[in-house]
């Protein structure tokens, strides 16, 4: 009764990501966090970025906890990496090396075109519930972010992160 015998029948060795998509996400309500973090598990993101904005909410990220919760989104959707997950500011997201750096945006935004390339890095910023501030607006604007607009209503964080 306090044992347990298994046969392994294959070992898989997965060398990389067929793709790098990282999300930067501002901080919500508690059980939005926790499902934005299970949904960008899920989804296979690299890294996920906590923003503190203007409008984010202002709580301690309990760390262990969020291990938990990516350890049992990697085991619910086989996702076979481990996503890091770091507390950031707007300015600190606005200077990393990305070959392209998108913004969901709930407000429609001119865009010639976007074009995702598989082999280079990207990096989705989803903002606040009720939006990045004027200041903030104009800073990502400020720093080539590309904005794209689904036509659909405003989506919660936590919605927006799959779409």
């Amino acid at each position: 009764k306090k044992t347990i015998i298994f046969l392994c029948n294959s070992v898989e060795v997965i060398e990389g990501r067929p793709f790098h998509i990282d999300i930067a996400v501002s901080q919500v309500k508690k059980d939005a966090m926790d499902l934005c973090l299970k949904v960008a598990c899920e989804l296979g993101v690299k890294n996920i970025y906590v923003m503190n904005t203007e409008r984010s909410q202002k709580y301690e990220l309990n760390m262990q906890r969020v291990e938990k919760l990516l350890t049992s989104s990697i085991e619910q959707s086989n996702n076979p990496f481990m996503p890091t997950v770091k507390k950031v500011n707007l300015e600190k997201i606005i200077n990393l090396d990305y070959h392209k750096k998108i913004c969901f945006s709930s407000v429609a935004q001119p865009v010639e075109s976007l074009r995702y390339e598989c082999s280079k890095s990207h990096l989705l910023i989803v903002g606040p519930e009720g939006g990045f501030s004027l200041s903030e607006d104009s800073l990502l604007k400020a720093n080539d972010i590309d904005y794209i607009h689904l036509a659909t209503p405003i989506l919660r964080t936590q919605n927006a992160i799959p779409c």
